[in-house]
């Protein structure tokens, strides 16, 4: 856990015996627990400050605190993705406008755009459980979408990508599938589970044939995304419940 903790989180750990790439990539199946840890933690502060807070704010407040527990490590990612793999260029020359570094328009308006939906779509289900089925189901997606991957070398992105065994994806998926079906109940579950699929696939076409492969950022990117995705689903799920 110490070694998902370190890569995933700001939490102040400077030591780390025995680390290595090989103990990291093994220890992967934890990162769906940590998403389970961050959706907990924010659940408990919505359930402590929505009674107080207009409901929208006490989501942003909470959206807010997850970026102070991971660093903004995501939606960095999903904003340099953005602007790369939407500003019409292919390859390496995508790639670079993804190094800069700096936040283009196009990754702005994806990075507003993201947030909102997501402020509105768990606004709209009264927070709670949602909390942790967003935490779990968007770190699965990164197993998901790392197992048998073609990647790009260099950064986070490397010890991650082809490198996710089929042991820790089934860990994951077994997780997500346990906390929505917790919530949601069998049918409703397995509904989400495979509604996320043909995303995370699709991207990984989409990033091979425009990008050459998965880098780090993009990590984030489809983890972002599949909370969207997934509160949509639950969304949509909800109004067919209730006709």
């Amino acid at each position: 856990m110490i070694d998902v903790l370190q890569f995933f989180t700001r939490f102040p750990i400077r030591h780390n015996p025995g680390f290595t790439p090989e103990r990291f990539q093994r220890n992967l199946w934890f990162l769906p627990l940590l998403g389970l840890f961050i959706g907990g933690i924010q659940m408990l502060g919505f359930n402590l400050t929505s009674p107080y807070l207009p409901l929208r704010m006490a989501v942003l407040i909470m959206l807010i605190l997850e970026q102070v527990i991971t660093g903004g490590l995501h939606l960095d990612g999903l904003a340099d993705t953005a602007d790369g793999l939407f500003s019409g260029r292919r390859g390496d020359q995508a790639l670079a406008i993804m190094k800069t570094g700096g936040l283009g328009p196009l990754g702005a308006f994806t990075l507003f755009t993201v947030v909102y939906l997501q402020v509105e779509g768990i606004a709209a289900l009264a927070g709670g459980g949602v909390w942790l089925v967003l935490g779990v189901l968007s770190r699965t997606a990164v197993l998901a979408l790392g197992y048998r991957a073609r990647g790009i070398e260099g950064g986070l992105g490397e010890l991650i990508t082809g490198r996710v065994s089929w042991v820790n994806l089934l860990a994951g998926v077994a997780l997500s599938y346990g906390t929505l079906y917790f919530f949601l109940g069998p049918l409703e579950s397995l509904w989400v589970l495979l509604g996320l699929a043909p995303f995370i696939w699709g991207y990984r076409r989409l990033a091979g044939g425009l990008l050459g492969g998965l880098s780090g950022d993009q990590y984030g990117f489809v983890l972002e995304g599949v909370k969207v995705l997934t509160l949509l689903y639950l969304l949509i799920g909800q109004g067919l419940g209730g006709m």
